[in-house]
């Protein structure tokens, strides 16, 4: 597991710095994890304390980058990312990729109830940022984020892969 220093702008609150966690598969043909840490020290305005994780089937800083966008809307976009949000890039999440939006979901790939956890007394949600498309982006605008999770989990497609198709 690495930490990345990706940018000496990146949010700092009380002095402790916010990092991505590179986390390297078990296995050769197993995903890549890159998870926030440090991003519940944020003002969260009433939402639970939060941590985000992205999952890829390759390592690449964009992921890293992807990451610090998010935590960085989280600390001074106007208020906490909520689950079932979703964000736009601005751009593929990965090279050649129609998902240029992410949705915020529980992190259903791990054991229910695993997305919370507590550290030092502090109760914190793990949150999952999906690669999405804009066709699904609408889906969720029309139906919910809530909606568009369980469409894309029924779907069975591999989000990790940068060519999936779209479930709606």
């Amino acid at each position: 597991m690495n930490s990345i220093d990706y940018q000496e702008d990146a949010p700092q609150i009380a002095n402790e710095p916010i990092e991505v966690l590179e986390i390297a598969p078990e296995k050769p043909d197993g995903a890549w994890v890159y998870a926030s840490w440090g991003a519940w020290q944020t003002p969260t305005q009433g939402q639970p304390l939060s941590e985000f994780l992205l999952v890829s089937l390759d390592s690449s800083m964009r992921h890293v980058e992807t990451v610090y966008d998010v935590i960085t809307l989280h600390a001074d976009g106007g208020g906490p990312i909520r689950l079932y949000e979703t964000l736009n890039l601005g751009r593929p999440w990965q090279p050649g990729s129609a998902c240029e939006h992410l949705l915020v979901a529980p992190p259903y790939i791990i054991d229910e109830g695993l997305g919370e956890f507590e550290i030092s007394g502090v109760a914190i949600s793990l949150s999952w940022l999906i690669p999405i498309t804009a066709s699904e982006v609408e889906f969720a605008y029309h139906h919910g984020g809530f909606q568009l999770g369980e469409e894309i989990a029924q779907a069975e497609v591999n989000v990790f892969e940068a060519g999936r198709p779209a479930v709606r």
